[in-house]
């Protein structure tokens, strides 16, 4: 059974509900997880948005550091979290092991991309002015995930989220679960690297896979940007119900 990860850690559902994860081509039971209510979604937004005030002031060389590490332990994981994603979706194994490395390759992209990120400079109205920007984070966004490439589309979100200073909190689909769960999994790696995963754990909050749109994601106040791949009736139900959120869909 598997629970939700909220604030560093694995914590029950305040639900009873269950969800089974079958094999499409069996089908056999291959897990089974619960679906969050709408108190579990709270309690993710409350700490996404709490890890997101120390996260932001992480500097982006550690940011990156920490993104090239991620790449790095998905490529040690990347059997177990290809047998995982064919048995719970039911595509062939080489796709798999190719989202995975695609995975990989998002998060070391990304992971440049912080360290390289700048503002501009503009040219002064007067002679004792200087004019600069500078980017900061959004806040906390929430990553509506589908079942097609569930770890890749996952990934698409979180890493430029993270790199770029944001919490996030994850709606994975209630089809396919389980990599996303499998990938929280501790890799190998050095004890250093471990602790400085530890630390910023907190940054992202995954949520259960229920049928209702966004699974209340929508409905929390302090989740700044919805960032979904959705444009049937479901992508459009969750716009509707949090029209003053911004939206990034991806294209």
């Amino acid at each position: 059974m598997k629970t939700l990860w909220i604030a560093g850690g694995w914590q029950d559902s305040h639900g009873s509900r269950v969800r089974r994860v079958e094999n499409p081509a069996t089908p056999e039971l291959v897990d089974e997880v619960f679906d969050a209510t709408a108190d579990d979604v709270r309690r993710a937004c409350a700490a996404a948005a709490k890890a997101q005030r120390q996260w932001r002031k992480v500097p982006a060389l550690e940011r990156g550091k920490l993104l090239h590490e991620t790449a790095a332990l998905m490529r040690t994981d990347r059997a177990r979290l290809s047998e995982l994603l064919t048995r719970e979706g039911g595509k062939p194994r080489i796709e798999n092991l190719d989202e995975v490395e695609w995975c990989a390759a998002c998060f070391d992209y990304y992971a440049e991309l912080a360290r390289s990120s700048q503002g501009m400079s503009i040219p002064p109205m007067a002679e004792h002015q200087i004019n600069f920007t500078i980017k900061e984070p959004l806040g906390v966004v929430a990553a509506i995930v589908p079942f097609n490439y569930p770890l890749l589309l996952l990934v698409w979100k979180i890493a430029p989220a993270l790199a770029a200073g944001n919490g996030v909190v994850i709606k994975r689909s209630e089809l396919t679960p389980l990599g996303d769960f499998a990938s929280r999994r501790e890799g190998p790696g050095s004890s250093a690297t471990r602790r400085r995963q530890r630390r910023h754990r907190g940054g992202r909050g995954r949520v259960g896979a229920g049928r209702r749109p966004g699974c209340g994601v929508h409905r929390v106040h302090g989740v700044d940007r919805r960032w979904d791949a959705d444009r049937r009736p479901r992508g459009r139900a969750v716009e509707a119900r949090q029209p003053g959120a911004r939206r990034h869909p991806i294209r």
